[in-house]
């Protein structure tokens, strides 16, 4: 089935100001989902709580019925690209920077996993024992995506990855993302850059004023 849904979640960091009132949504496996807003309207957090981070002040979350806490195997059914990812490297080189959620997961294919993810992400097999901090911007980007679908998950969630981008590495990135898709496996993405995406998102919402607005009826 591998579905997400969202069911009347809301969320707030105090008592005071309600960030997200009552969202409802659902991401299926095959969904490409591009998610829009104004600075501070709270689209990092609604992916930190699809990405399980943080919990819902009320609400649901689940994948095919059942709440994401219940599921032990969930963040292996999820890769979750932070904006500006690269910013949290931590190994010593790239191969064990991309190969460290499945190694993480007991996998035991670490090659292979690291493997396609290169090849996916465009990354050049020479960089694989280069340092992470020695990377140029676009270089990091894609090393930051390599992590994350090394494992293979399921649902690949993004926040801002066009962030600091140049315009050639806008139009890497937007042809990784395509690649993804062609496998089949689902796209959350927040981002401002949606004329990168029109044309690969089948569903478009717009969070404005704590709600999660589908772009159709805007």
């Amino acid at each position: 089935m591998f579905q997400i849904e969202l069911e009347s979640v809301s969320f707030s960091y105090d008592d005071s100001k309600v960030l997200l009132k009552d969202i409802n949504m659902s991401v299926s496996r095959r969904d490409f989902v591009l998610i829009t807003g104004d600075n501070g309207t709270g689209k990092s957090t609604l992916l930190k709580i699809i990405a399980g981070i943080l919990k819902p002040k009320s609400g649901y979350v689940k994948i095919d019925g059942n709440s994401i806490y219940e599921d032990k195997n969930y963040f292996r059914k999820i890769g979750f690209v932070m904006q500006y990812a690269e910013d949290s490297f931590f190994c010593d080189t790239v191969f064990d920077e991309i190969a460290f959620a499945s190694k993480n997961f007991g996998f035991v294919d670490i090659q292979k996993r690291v493997m396609n993810a290169i090849k996916l992400t465009g990354i050049d097999e020479e960089l694989l024992y280069k340092s992470p901090f020695e990377l140029s911007s676009g270089e990091a980007r894609r090393v930051a995506i390599a992590s994350a679908i090394a494992h293979e998950p399921f649902f690949l969630i993004l926040d801002e990855p066009f962030v600091g981008l140049d315009k050639r590495g806008k139009e890497c990135l937007t042809s990784i993302l395509k690649k993804w898709k062609d496998t089949q496996r689902a796209v959350i993405i927040v981002s401002h850059q949606r004329k990168y995406l029109t044309n690969l998102a089948n569903k478009i919402f717009k969070l404005e004023a704590g709600k999660l607005l589908n772009a159709d009826s805007l």
